[in-house]
C-alpha cells in the first residue's frame, strides 16, 4: 500500500529528497540504463530522481503499463496529490475490468483533493468488484472505513464552524524546505522540534564518504507573536552525524525518550529509542539505548509517549513498532517503568481497540484526561493519516474517534501534542499552504494551535458519614474500640473518591481521576472535558459503596457542578486487635480461640462481604527473631485456614508474621527487669481493613450493576 512507504519515511525521520542528484541529460542513456538508474535510487530512497528517470522513460516509451504505474507509485510516495491521482485515473480508464487496485488508489487520492462523492462512488464499486485472495477482507474493511469517512465530512464542517480555534502556519523561521516534525511542547512560549535546518533543496552524492545532514533537535521560542528558531539545542539527546527526533518527558520531568535511526549492517534503517536521565544536578547524563525487549534489532522502535497507570501509579511508555505481534503494519505498544528497580517490563500490544489493519503512529498520551491522541489512515477520516483519540490505558479503550476539523485536513495530518492545559498545542500536516519543496503537499510543517474558548468544567462533592453508624456500633461493642457515634451526619476525610468517564458507544467506563476528601468531607475533581458522562465512585471497602452519575452537556463556558453530598456508613481505618490464645510454642488455634473468631471477625467479615483484611500475627522478643518469624506467620496462617474453612472467600484474607518486630508495648521495665504483662499484650493477633473485593473488580472490570447509582444533584 501506498501509505506504508509514507509512514516509513516518517518514522525514520529522515527525507529522501536530500539525497538526490542533479537531473540527467536522458539523450545520453539507453531505456535500461534509466530504469537501473531509476530503481537503484528508489531503493535508495530518492524517490525524486527515480522519478524523474522513469518520466525519461515513459517520453521514450509512452505506452509501457509497468512504468505508468510506477510512475503513479512514485508521485503517491512523494504525496503530489494532483499528479498522483490524474496517474492511477488514467491506468484505470485504459483498463477498468483488470486493474482494481487503479481504482482503489485513484479514490483515495480523491479524498487527498477533497472530490469526496467521486472517493465515495469508487470504494462501493471496488467493494463490489474486488476478488483477490487473502487480503480481500482487510480491503473491504478499508473500503468501509472510507466509504464512512467520506459520509461524515460534511458533519465534521457543521461541527468545526462553532469550535472557536486559531491554527497558525509557522513561517520559515521554523519551518524549513525540508520536513519539520515531532514538536515538544516545554511552555506557551517554548518548544523542541526535530528538523535539518536547511533553507533550500541540497543534493548530495550516493556516497559513504560525504557527510550529510541528519535531524537534530532544535528550541524556539516567543516573546510576542512569531516564533523564533533558538538554535540546536546543546543537551546530549543530540547525537552528531545520528537522526534523531520524536523527543518525550517523564511525568517527573527527569527522563527524556527520544528516537534514534541508524542504518544496520544490512543497510536497513531501524530505529531505536534511546533515553537521557538528569544527573543530580539540572544536567542530563550521556544517552542509553533502552534494553532489549524494548528495542529490537531487526524491527523498528519510535514514536515515544508517556503515561501513568491510574492504578499502581507506574510511568506507561508508550511507542511504535512493528516487530512480531503487531496486529497490522505499524502498532502501538506499551511497557511499564518500575522506577525503583529502572527496569521496563515486556512490551504488550495496546490491543485491537486501537491499532488496526494498517498504521498507527505518533502517539501523545493527556495523563489528566487519559486520553491517547495518534494518527492512522485506516478508521474513518478525512483523507490521508488523520488524528484520532480514545480514552483509557494499557489495554483498555474507547472506541477511536476523529477529532474532526480543522486540526485534521484532506492530507496527512499527525505528530499532534498539545500544552498541560490543553489550550493550546502543535501538530504536523503536509497541508496546502506550507512550505513546498517538490509540490504542494510534498513535506510536513509544523503548525500551531489555540483554542479561543476552550470549555472546562469542574465538579465538586461532600461525604458524610451516617448518623449512628451501625458498622461504628459493632465496632465498638466486638473489640472495644470507643468510637465517637455521630448523632447527626457529619463530613467524612480521607475517603477514596475515583472519577470514571462513560464511553456510552462501548459501554464501557475509564478512570480519569482520583482523589480523597479533605477535613471537610470535600473532594474536587478540574478540567473536565463538555459534552461527556462521568460518575464519581465512592469507596467503602465494598460496604454501600455510591456511584453518582452525571454529564456536561450543554456547557459553553468553565463551569463547576456541584453534585448532591453523598451519605455511607463510613468504615474507619482501625486496627481491630483479638485477644486469640495459644498454647506455648504451638500455633494451632484452640476451641476458644475458635469462639473468638466466630463471634467477632467471622461476624464482621459476613456483615461486610466485600472487606479484604490482613490477618497479622504477632510475638514477643523471647527466643531467636528468625524463630519468632516463622512461629508468627504459621499463626496468622492457622486464622486463615480456619476462616476458609468457614466459608471466607481467601481472595479476602492475607496471611501476615511480624514476629517481634511491631511491638506495641516495651517487653521490659525500664530498669532493665522483664515486663510479662506488656509481653502477653504483644503476642497478639490483628487485623486490618486493606482493601474490597468490589474496588477491585469495580477498577478491572467497571462492573456497577450493584452500585448504587445516588442523584447527582438536589431536587
Amino acid at each position: 500500500m501506498r501509505k506504508n512507504q509514507i509512514i516509513l519515511f516518517l518514522l525514520i525521520l529522515t527525507s529522501v529528497q536530500v539525497w538526490s542528484q542533479p537531473g540527467l541529460d536522458a539523450s545520453q542513456y539507453s531505456m535500461k540504463q534509466l530504469q537501473g538508474l531509476a530503481k537503484n535510487s528508489e531503493r535508495l530512497g530518492d524517490y525524486y530522481t527515480a522519478l524523474d528517470m522513469y518520466l525519461k522513460c515513459l517520453d521514450k516509451k509512452k505506452d509501457d503499463k509497468s512504468i505508468q504505474e510506477k510512475i503513479a507509485i512514485l508521485y503517491e510516495k512523494t504525496r503530489d496529490y494532483q499528479n498522483a491521482y490524474t496517474a492511477w485515473r488514467q491506468i484505470y480508464e485504459d483498463d477498468s475490468t483488470k486493474n482494481m487496485m487503479a481504482l482503489y488508489h485513484k479514490s483515495t487520492l480523491a479524498m487527498n483533493l477533497e472530490k469526496y462523492n467521486e472517493a465515495r462512488k469508487g470504494f462501493e464499486r471496488f467493494k463490489d468488484l474486488y476478488n483477490s485472495g487473502d487480503n480481500e477482507k482487510v480491503m473491504k474493511k478499508l473500503c468501509d472505513a472510507n466509504i464512512k469517512g467520506c459520509l461524515s465530512v460534511q458533519g465534521m464542517r457543521d461541527s468545526a464552524k462553532s469550535i472557536e480555534m486559531t491554527i497558525k502556519h509557522l513561517d520559515k523561521n521554523i519551518n524549513k524546505a525540508h520536513a519539520e516534525l515531532s514538536p515538544i511542547p516545554i511552555s506557551s512560549k517554548m518548544f523542541y522540534f526535530s528538523s535539518m535546518n536547511l533553507d533550500s533543496l541540497k543534493y548530495f552524492p550516493f556516497s559513504d564518504t560525504v557527510q550529510k545532514p541528519v535531524r537534530q533537535f532544535y528550541m524556539a521560542e516567543r516573546s510576542g507573536k512569531p516564533w523564533i528558531n533558538k538554535g540546536h539545542i546543546d543537551e546530549p539527546f543530540n547525537i552528531a552525524g545520528t537522526n534523531v527526533g520524536n523527543g518525550v518527558f517523564s511525568i517527573d520531568k527527569n527522563r527524556f525518550y527520544f528516537t534514534r535511526c541508524e542504518e544496520n549492517r544490512q543497510r536497513k534503517l531501524i530505529c531505536n529509542l534511546c533515553v537521557c536521565k538528569r544527573d543530580s544536578g539540572s544536567s542530563w547524563g550521556r544517552p542509553i539505548v533502552l534494553p532489549d525487549p524494548i528495542n529490537n534489532p531487526e524491527y523498528t522502535t519510535t514514536h515515544p509517549a508517556i503515561g501513568e497507570d491510574s492504578k499502581k501509579k507506574r510511568e506507561i511508555l508508550y511507542f511504535v513498532s512493528d516487530r512480531p505481534g503487531t496486529k497490522g503494519k505499524m502498532d502501538i505498544w506499551y511497557s511499564e517503568y518500575n522506577a525503583q528497580k529502572n527496569e521496563y517490563s515486556a512490551p504488550k500490544n495496546a490491543g485491537m481497540n486501537i491499532n488496526s489493519v494498517e498504521d498507527e503512529i505518533t502517539p501523545f498520551y493527556d495523563n489528566t484526561t487519559k486520553t491517547l491522541f495518534f494518527s492512522s489512515n485506516s478508521y474513518p477520516g478525512i483523507g490521508g493519516l488523520d488524528i484520532f483519540r480514545a480514552t483509557g490505558e494499557l489495554k483498555k479503550w474507547s472506541s477511536p474517534r476523529n477529532i474532526g476539523l480543522p486540526i485534521n485536513s484532506s492530507a496527512d495530518d499527525l505528530y499532534y501534542t498539545h500544552g498541560d492545559n490543553s489550550e493550546y498545542g502543535f501538530f504536523v500536516s503536509n497541508r496546502t499552504g506550507g512550505v513546498p519543496l517538490k509540490n504542494p503537499t510534498c513535506c510536513d510543517d509544523i503548525y500551531h494551535f489555540v483554542y479561543d474558548n476552550l470549555v472546562r468544567v469542574h465538579v465538586t462533592g461532600k461525604v458524610l458519614d451516617v448518623a449512628e453508624n451501625a458498622i461504628l456500633e459493632k465496632f465498638n461493642r466486638k473489640f472495644n474500640l470507643k468510637l465517637e457515634l455521630n448523632r447527626k451526619s457529619k463530613p467524612v476525610k480521607n475517603v477514596p473518591i475515583t472519577l470514571y468517564l462513560q464511553d456510552l458507544a462501548s459501554k464501557q467506563s475509564f478512570i480519569i481521576q482520583k482523589d480523597t476528601t479533605d477535613k471537610s468531607g470535600r473532594y474536587a475533581f478540574t478540567n473536565l472535558e463538555a459534552n461527556k458522562n462521568y460518575y464519581v465512585f465512592v469507596s467503602n471497602y465494598g460496604y454501600f459503596d455510591r456511584k453518582i452519575s452525571f454529564n456536561t452537556k450543554g456547557y459553553a463556558s468553565n463551569d463547576t457542578l456541584r453534585l448532591k453530598p453523598t451519605k455511607i456508613n463510613y468504615i474507619p481505618e482501625v486496627t481491630l486487635q483479638l485477644k486469640i490464645q495459644y498454647g506455648f510454642n504451638q500455633s494451632i488455634l484452640n476451641d476458644t480461640a475458635r469462639r473468638l473468631l466466630d463471634t467477632t471477625l467471622l461476624e464482621i467479615l459476613n456483615d461486610l462481604p466485600n472487606i479484604i483484611v490482613e490477618i497479622s500475627s504477632h510475638t514477643d522478643d523471647i527466643g531467636d527473631e528468625t524463630y519468632n518469624q516463622d512461629l508468627s506467620q504459621k499463626r496468622a496462617d492457622e486464622v486463615l485456614k480456619y476462616l476458609v474453612q468457614r466459608g471466607i472467600n481467601p481472595m479476602r484474607l492475607f496471611a501476615v508474621g511480624y514476629g517481634e518486630s511491631k511491638p506495641i508495648f516495651e517487653n521490659s521495665n525500664a530498669d532493665g527487669s522483664d515486663n510479662p504483662v506488656n509481653r502477653e499484650k504483644n503476642r497478639r493477633t490483628e487485623i486490618r481493613i486493606v482493601g474490597s473485593l468490589r474496588e477491585n473488580a469495580y477498577n478491572n472490570e467497571d462492573d456497577t450493576r450493584e452500585i448504587k447509582d445516588d442523584a447527582a444533584f438536589d431536587e
